[in-house]
């Protein structure tokens, strides 16, 4: 098992991409979205891809994502896959936000072990801010105090 921040194939993507089943269900962003991000970890068992997460722009807010394969899931590669990542975003990022369906506890209750924190909440969604320094500490603030407002331009975060 191993975690890679590299340059990963268009086409690796497009493969993981296809052989997700139900996790499109809670992962909503489609695969254009994923290509276009600005950051792309993967987590490999064997040889195949059994989860991602990275990094896109949404307005001016850098947005995380991640998916692991279900047959995957339980297993610590979406704790692995995002220390990984804010190993690297801390570096690039003040913060970062991601929206999360608000059934999925799993996720939920793994962004907040990470330090994310609830800024508002709409259909059925929380969205959710990650402080990496003080600049990001003053947004999360921010987003808290602007909640509904901020909200409404951040609705299609969704995945």
């Amino acid at each position: 098992m191993r975690s890679k921040n590299m340059q990963i194939s268009e086409r690796a993507i497009i493969n993981f991409f296809d052989s997700l089943d139900e996790e499109k269900e809670t992962f909503r962003l489609s695969l254009d979205e994923v290509l276009k991000s600005e950051m792309i970890i993967i987590e490999e068992i064997g040889g195949e891809i059994v989860g991602i997460a990275g990094i896109r722009r949404h307005k001016m807010f850098p947005v995380l994502f991640i998916v692991v394969k279900s047959s995957f899931q339980g297993k610590g590669l979406g704790k692995k896959l995002l220390t990984t990542l804010h190993d690297v975003a801390k570096t690039k990022y003040s913060f970062i936000v991601l929206s999360v369906i608000k059934e999925n506890m799993r996720a939920v209750n793994l962004f907040r072990k990470f330090g994310y924190v609830i800024f508002a909440e709409k259909d059925g969604s929380y969205f959710m801010v990650k402080p990496f320094n003080c600049i990001g500490r003053v947004v999360s603030k921010l987003l808290m105090l602007a909640g509904p407002v901020i909200t409404s331009i951040l609705l299609h975060l969704s995945y």
